[in-house]
């Protein structure tokens, strides 16, 4: 099963980020655009992880989850990797509380204990909104207009989920297989 461990958007982020892509739609770039279900803040991807290795992975994610708050978040703007002027992949920027990093450098060690490799570059909080198609390129103007996108969207996330992703010809499908609910402390 290929897996990957994410935050999922709430409504009002989902909202604002479905807007955003509907206008990079509009531009006819050779961008492979991103489901209306997979807008997700990735915080570990596992890759092929066999079957009978599933559950123990869950175990160990909940483990590392445990006891972070509930995270106020921000959309920010959208920016592309790995630069404006020559993208490959195109996302929205998050503003997140440092306890989004703790949590996911504990996602990360849980990870490499147990034979997963390291992401092996920093953590950068966003939202893949699309990737260029092989060996293409945006119009000059392209990066102008993504600067100019704006968000000011303030959201919470409330919960990591486990997913479970199959790669199809109309793109991936993510089927939750566990979703943790981070702490909103007053023992609620």
């Amino acid at each position: 099963m290929r897996l990957f461990a994410a935050i999922p958007m709430p409504e009002t982020a989902r909202e604002a980020l479905l807007d955003v892509l509907a206008r990079l739609k509009q531009t006819g770039w050779p961008v492979r655009w991103v489901g209306e279900g997979n807008l997700h803040l990735t915080v570990k991807f596992y890759g092929d992880v066999p079957d009978e290795d599933v559950a123990r992975l869950g175990e160990e994610l909940a483990a590392a989850v445990r006891g972070t708050p509930v995270l106020p978040m921000q959309l920010t703007g959208v920016n592309a990797f790995p630069a404006l002027r020559r993208p490959r992949v195109i996302w929205a920027a998050v503003d997140a509380p440092p306890a989004l990093e703790l949590m996911q450098h504990r996602v990360e060690q849980a990870a490499a204990a147990s034979g997963f490799p390291p992401e092996g570059k920093a953590f950068r909080p966003h939202i893949t909104l699309g990737r260029l198609k092989s060996s293409a390129s945006l119009p000059r103007a392209a990066a102008e207009m993504l600067e100019q996108m704006v968000l000011n969207v303030a959201f919470e996330a409330s919960r990591v989920v486990l997913f479970e992703s199959r790669l199809s010809r109309q793109g991936a499908q993510h089927t939750a297989l566990e979703t943790l609910d981070l702490d909103r402390g007053g023992g609620a």
